[in-house]
């Protein structure tokens, strides 16, 4: 095969760099890159998707390509949590009265499965079949689970009792799928005793029971003892009311989050812990077997249950991959902890806490508090907190202040798990302010991105005040309570109930009637945490109040439902914000780069995935809670639904670009089809399609130090020229040959990214730097001086060799050693040195995946690291512990020269690498190349020249 020219222009596809992989969980079939087939896409729960067509360069393009009106006859708050899920550019969307199908890149209704008893909200679940059934559309109408064919919509009769199973105990959540199981929880009354909260699992295939885990444990069971009194007997509460659980499935293990139990704000009649109350529970999800558990809360006295299920990942601390888990709730704390045995991983501390005074109330004396990360909402409060008229206006501030001496001119608050205590009427109240009020973070929970082990989440900011008093009769103390028979609940000057917030009215200047909180700002934040060290990486304010000045109005802004999606585009998008806002923010440092504001508010958790048509779709309800918008005749409009946006049409479809800015045609899948590959096919490396024997190696430099790379590599190091490629009217590849191989350089960044230019072997993961070898120490030293460069200086590696450290103009490292009978001009190929975090899941990603030849270790003690050597040929990876954070790799990575690109691609799907493909043909060569990355974020292309497939190896 030729390896001139033809491989010299493959180099500008080298340039281009592929989003992050979504690993998957140790054996879990990752969904299709276009796809999000549950409600959080995968069964982590990560809400991670590895589309990047929409990236942090072009998503202020972004805009509204389509919608879908959800309830024209009205009742569109009912839908306001409403989340779709994709599956090959279809849409399955619940509006109440009805399931629909929808075409993802037209909003094309495909059918409809009209709900006449009950309603369908929230989500649906999507079961793939059994290879004699075929796949269905799960969901509840709250009384009943239903099977309906996702082909047709039409009722699929052979499940359950003609097509359902009915439930004694409500849920109004679609089961969560685990191969042929489903989970689902149970929707409970507030009264002490009642209907069991248990959660139970039934057959995908034929809707019979498998199994009932009891969440209140009874006699003989873990947690039994922590019911004192027989307050177990009868209970209610305790329940899976979240309308979705996450799993990992390696390990077959469901984890719920189970509530509190009932009632709410009075527990004298179930003195002790009451688990599983505020618990995660892992169970075995075949069996319902428990596992493990771990209790956020003892004693729940605040109506602070475990709205979402934990997110899944991956940790990498002290050298260790971890397999993690990270639970949010609505007291703003986050807990981490190994996924497999419920151990914190950065440590929780049992901390005393203050007791009320209410009568037979039992009061836990401590509470469990995570050392790291530190605590996401405000959980303390003192008058300096108190909101200032520069912070809002003079009118504001005064009814706060209005409000405050109504109840005494101060609260009582000990941080978090503050007590409300016992008020008689006619008697001066002992106020409490309990922080957060209602979040924290509520069912919107978070997503992760898996690769970096970063979650990311949004909290709301406020209090609630009051007390416990004894419940007066006909008193409204909240949905689901009319008929509790407990002593006592929660009240306030505003009356029965616990729904009293640190919040004033006020009337502004121009009339307008305006409430906001009385703490000072931010009242919403968004947070990204990175759960390998347990520190908070970045918060920004989530929301504003328009309410407010311009100048005063990025005040963050209470977020209770919804919750955030992250792309491999490096975007976190959200709604959650009652200011009709949907945003995309950058992953990287909580920059908000796009927003577009609605009709009505978008508190549902968004989507995104990939049409029929090619393209990159972001999905969300726009429904919000309370008062529909109005038309000119005062009649409601009943417009709330799903608004699908993307970029203009052409912007992306049919042309995929550089970060170069070379364009690419989008030619016609190379994927295999199925069963055209062997399983043994398909886990075998790549190496047997190699058609080039070195790699080819890539990076970014600044661009105003063009003149000085070109002299640098050609004169100083001497590598050989070769013909640039001309990517841009201003911008060129330079290319220099390395035996058979190449080293590429290009100018610059991609649109806005911010890429780690430099080297410098502990500056983090990723390529940190280059090695060549040559045979004579001085002739080198003298190229330097010649080429107006530092000499460099040699010192003894101790074995035989010499070597020396410099840095290109660009700042990146490479490494220069002297060893007797090496080829001076081609110097023996190039070596790559890559810091990874995981140094076993990176060195079996090289030799199982790739193909590499694995050498011995080597303890290298000029640079101070052990080196993993792993060759092809001419140039060798040299893979070693990185000493610092992860980095953008989008500045450098790896080609190699292959006689099947297709194959690359369906070796990695099936190992459920995120694959970029197709990308054929750069314009005017015949090309394929298809991406991937390493567990770092390197990026690996496999490019082949000629776009005709190789046959299947026998």
């Amino acid at each position: 095969m030729r390896r001139g020219r033809s491989f010299t222009l493959a180099l500008a596809l080298g340039a281009t760099m592929l989003a992050p992989i979504t690993p998957a969980l140790s054996g879990e079939a990752a969904p299709a890159p276009g796809d999000w087939p549950r409600y959080a896409r995968d069964l982590a729960g990560t809400r991670f998707s590895p589309l990047d067509q929409i990236n942090k360069g072009n998503v202020a393009g972004l805009d509204i390509a389509w919608s879908f009106v959800a309830r024209p006859q009205g009742g569109g708050a009912l839908v306001s949590s409403a989340t779709p899920i994709a599956i090959d550019g279809v849409l399955y969307y619940p509006v109440g009265d009805a399931v629909v199908a929808l075409d993802g890149a037209s909003g094309k209704e495909l059918w409809r499965y009209p709900v006449a008893d009950g309603a369908v909200r929230r989500a649906v679940s999507y079961w793939a079949g059994d290879g004699t059934i075929a796949p269905r559309i799960f969901f509840s109408s709250g009384s009943a689970i239903i099977a309906v064919k996702a082909a047709t919509g039409e009722l699929d009769t052979s499940f359950g009792n003609h097509g359902q199973v009915a439930l004694t105990v409500p849920y109004n959540g679609p089961p969560t799928v685990f191969r042929n199981v489903l989970v689902i929880g149970a929707n409970t009354a507030e009264d002490p005793i009642g209907l069991s909260g248990n959660s139970r699992a039934y057959d995908a295939r034929t809707g019979a029971k498998i199994w009932e885990f009891n969440t209140v444990p009874q006699p003989g069971e873990v947690g039994h003892e922590s019911w004192l009194n027989d307050g177990w007997k009868g209970r209610s509460g305790t329940n899976v009311w979240v309308w979705y659980m996450t799993a990992d499935e390696t390990t077959g293990t469901i984890y719920m989050p189970v509530g509190g139990p009932s009632p709410n704000y009075y527990g004298g009649d179930r003195p002790g812990n009451d688990l599983f109350g505020n618990s995660i529970v892992a169970v075995d999800a075949q069996t319902g077997k428990y596992k493990w558990h771990f209790q956020t809360i003892h004693h729940d006295l605040w109506d602070w249950d475990m709205p979402p299920p934990p997110v899944l990942f991956d940790v990498h601390k002290d050298g260790k991959t971890i397999p993690a888990l990270a639970e949010t709730g609505k007291n703003g704390f986050m807990y981490i902890l190994n996924r497999e045995t419920g151990e914190p991983i950065h440590g929780v501390v049992e901390r005393p806490v203050a007791a009320g005074n209410v009568p037979g109330e039992w009061y836990s004396p401590t509470q469990p508090f995570p050392v790291k990360p530190q605590q996401l909402s405000r959980g303390h409060w003192d008058p300096e907190d108190m909101v200032t008229a520069a912070d809002t206006s003079p009118e504001h501030v005064a009814a706060c202040k209005a409000l405050l001496d109504s109840y005494g001119g101060t609260f009582f608050n000990s941080g978090s798990f503050t007590p409300f205590f016992y008020h008689e009427d006619g008697k001066p109240p002992i106020a409490s302010i309990n922080m957060p009020h209602n979040g924290g973070s509520n069912w919107g929970g978070s997503a992760a991105d898996p690769a970096k082990g970063v979650v990311y989440v949004n909290t709301s900011e406020g209090g609630s005040i009051g007390w416990v008093e004894k419940r007066k009769p006909g008193g409204d103390y909240g949905r689901g309570t009319a008929t509790s028979n407990q002593l006592y609940d929660r009240g306030s000057l505003s009356g029965p109930g616990a729904y009293a917030s640190f919040s004033a009215n006020y009337t502004a200047p121009d009339g307008t009637v305006t409430q906001l909180p009385c703490i000072k700002p931010p009242w919403g934040r968004l947070t990204a945490v990175d759960a390998n060290t347990g520190e908070i990486a970045w918060q920004t304010r989530l929301g504003i109040t328009e309410a407010l000045p311009k100048d005063k109005q990025g005040t963050g802004a209470l977020n209770t439902f919804g919750g955030p999606i992250v792309t491999a585009g490096g975007l976190v998008f959200i709604g959650a914000t009652g200011d009709r806002r949907f945003r995309a923010f950058d992953a990287s440092d909580g920059k908000e780069l796009w927003e577009k504001q609605l009709t009505y508010s978008a508190q549902a958790v968004p989507i995104t995935y990939q049409g029929k048509d090619g393209r990159q779709y972001v999905a969300v309800t726009a429904a919000n809670f309370g008062a529909g918008v109005r038309g000119p005749d005062g009649k409601p409009l009943n417009t709330e639904g799903l608004v699908v946006f993307a970029l203009p049409k052409g912007a992306t479809a049919g042309v995929i670009t550089t970060p170069e800015g070379a364009k690419m045609d989008d030619a016609s899948s190379l994927a295999y089809k199925p069963g055209e590959l062997t399983e043994a096919q398909l886990m075998s490396p790549m190496r047997p399609y190699f058609a080039q024997h070195s790699m080819n190696v890539f990076r970014r430099y600044p661009r105003e130090d063009t003149a000085a790379m070109v002299k640098f590599y050609t004169e100083a190091l001497a590598l050989k020229s070769l013909n640039p490629i001309q990517l841009t009217a201003t911008q060129q590849m330079i290319l220099t040959g390395v035996g058979s191989g190449q080293i590429k350089l290009s100018a610059g960044q991609q649109g806005n990214r911010k890429y780690d230019l430099t080297g410098g072997y502990k500056g983090g993961s990723g390529i940190r730097m280059w090695m060549l070898t040559y045979p004579d120490e001085s002739a080198v030293v003298q190229r330097f001086v010649e080429a107006g460069f530092t000499p460099p200086v040699f010192a003894s590696r101790g074995d035989g060799t010499r070597a020396a450290l410099v840095k290109d103009p660009g700042g990146f490292d490479i490494l220069l050693v002297i060893r007797k009978g090496a080829k001076d001009g081609s110097n023996d190929g190039v070596g790559v040195g890559i810091g990874v975090t995981d140094v076993p899941k990176s060195r079996a990603f090289y030799r199982e995946f790739v193909g590499l030849d694995e050498l011995p270790p080597i303890k290298d003690k000029f640079l101070g690291v052990t080196l993993y050597p792993y060759r092809h040929d001419e140039t060798t990876l040299y893979l070693f512990k990185a000493a610092g954070p992860g980095v953008d790799n989008g500045s450098a990575g790896i080609q190699y020269v292959v006689s099947d690109a297709a194959m690359a691609e369906a070796k990695g799907k099936r190992r459920g690498l995120a694959v970029e493909t197709p990308l054929n043909k750069l314009k005017g060569f015949d090309l394929t190349t298809i991406w991937l990355n390493d567990p770092d974020g390197v990026t690996n292309y496999f490019a082949q020249i000629g776009a005709k497939r190789a046959p299947p190896a026998q």
